[in-house]
Order: structure tokens, then sequence, then C-alpha cells
């Protein structure tokens, strides 16, 4: 800090300077002890403080307990037209959100689904699917944003699933576990079915988008304090009533183009898709 005086009659001018030190302060956190029973649901950790830096946790015991690896709440990102997710050619389809939820050929249907040529994942509405098996931090999930590309090919309404989804986009199903999430199409509308634990909310949901065959849209649902499904950016409908953590879905697998993958195979998709995200966070 640089003080400066100007002359007088009786003074000359002088400067004097000095080192000004502010240290930083101790953050005051709040952030209690915790009592759970194993079994228990999944939970969040929250903390507040007086500082506003970046608030990130570790556990000292992971035999205990584990943290969600879940980075920026990305969970899942397969996107067929970039090669460090597909390649073009081999048995993998990489998850691009680092959470490891890669799908091998042994998890797709068949050969050939995703295809180099068009950089879409393919489905011919008898036997493609992608399944990207038991997602844990998906099990019993309070708030998740999907967002993906697809254009359908053929509307059909002869194989819809037990809770009268049609054209399945994504699912999270299963013979073993419990059915707790469908979405997907049928003529104009869109279709979702949603568990969030009630009768009055264990039930398919529809909602008229102007959905065509051959041609492309971008889908986003959006779950936590409502749910919300928006079409090319714009909000389709709201459903106030669903909220809270979804009714578990035991080992039930989360799959691109089917329902019940491993049994049943309702709903199967017949179009292409690309881009599939999958946010461990209710985005706006």
């Amino acid at each position: 800090v640089t003080v400066i005086q100007a002359a007088n009659g009786i003074y000359s001018s002088g400067v004097a300077t000095m080192t000004l030190t502010i240290n930083k302060a101790d953050p005051t956190f709040s952030f209690s002890d915790l009592t759970k029973t194993f079994g228990d649901p999944n939970f969040d950790l929250s903390t507040s403080s007086n500082s506003n830096g970046v608030i990130t946790f570790t556990i000292s015991n992971t035999s205990v307990a584990r943290l969600n690896p879940i980075t920026g709440g990305l969970l899942l990102h397969v996107d067929s037209r970039d090669p460090t997710s597909y390649p073009g050619s081999g048995n993998t389809v990489y998850d691009l959100s680092g959470n490891g939820n890669d799908a091998s050929q042994a998890e797709l249907s068949r050969q050939g689904i995703f295809n180099s040529d068009s950089n879409n994942i393919n489905f011919d509405g008898t036997d493609d699917f992608v399944n990207l098996g038991d997602i844990d931090e998906m099990d019993q999930v309070e708030r998740f944003t999907l967002s993906l590309w697809f254009k359908r090919t053929t509307d059909s309404s002869s194989d819809d699933s037990n809770h009268g989804v049609d054209n399945v986009l994504v699912a999270q199903s299963s013979a073993s576990g419990n059915d707790n999430f469908e979405i997907g199409t049928q003529g104009s509308q869109i279709e979702i079915y949603i568990d969030s634990g009630t009768a009055a909310t264990d039930q398919t949901v529809r909602a008229d988008a102007g959905i065509t065959n051959d041609v492309w849209y971008h889908l986003a649902l959006v779950y936590g304090s409502e749910l919300a499904v928006y079409l090319d950016g714009v909000k389709v409908n709201t459903w106030i009533q669903y909220n809270g953590r979804l009714e578990s879905s035991g080992v039930s697998p989360l799959s691109v183009g089917i329902a019940r993958p491993n049994s049943q195979r309702w709903g199967e998709f017949n179009g292409q898709m690309h881009r599939v995200q999958l946010f461990y966070n209710e985005l706006s």
C-alpha cells in the first residue's frame, strides 16, 4: 500500500509504502455423523460452509461404504458418432462418462447394430437392443435427466411392454427385478412409465408431441421435483405428482431400444438413435 503526501510551505512531498497481508480464514463446516443400516437405499452427502470453494468427499474404508464416482452429474454417455465411444468396428461401445458403463458385444443383441456407415445405433424392431446392465446409481434414483436423439422408422403397437409403452427408447426393467422406468412413443405421443412408489404414480402417462416417422428428434426427460419431458428443447408436458425416489429396480438392467432385455423383450424399437446420455441430476 502506498501513501503519498503533497508538499506544503514547510514540508516536501513524501511517499511511504507498507505491505498488507490478509490470511485465508478457516471455513466453518456443518457436517454431522450419520447412522445407516445395511441394505438402506443410497443417500446423498451434504454439508454447509461459509466458504464457496468446491467441496469433494473421500472415504477411509470402502468396505463399509463407497462414494458415488459420478463427476459433474454425467452417469452415462454413449455416442455412436464419436469414435472414442464406438471406433467403427470391434465388440465394445464405450461409455464416455468415465463411469465404466460400457457394453460389450455379448451385451449387444447382434453384430452390426453399431453401423460405421450411418454413424447411428440401428434397431430393426426385431432383435436389436443395447443392454447396459444393472447401474447401481439408478436403482433408487431420486433425480435424473435422460437425453437422446432418435428417429423412428416404424410405429409399432403390437408388442408394447406390460406398462403399455411402445417403441421403447430406454427402460430399466426385468422379470427378476422391478420395472421402475420406461419411455417410448406411440403415434404422435410420448409414453412414460415411472414407478415412484404410490399407486397414483405407478402408471403410464402420455403426451402428444407431434412425433412422426423418419424425423430426427432430440428428447429430454427430467425427473426430480416433478416429471417433465422436452422435445427439441420445447417442454411437452409436466406431471407434478411424480417426484421423490423411484422404487428400487433391484437387478433390472438399463436398456436402449427395448424393455426387459433378458426375458420378454417387449416394445422393440425400429429406427435409429445416437448420443444417449444419462445425468444424475435434475437438469434445467
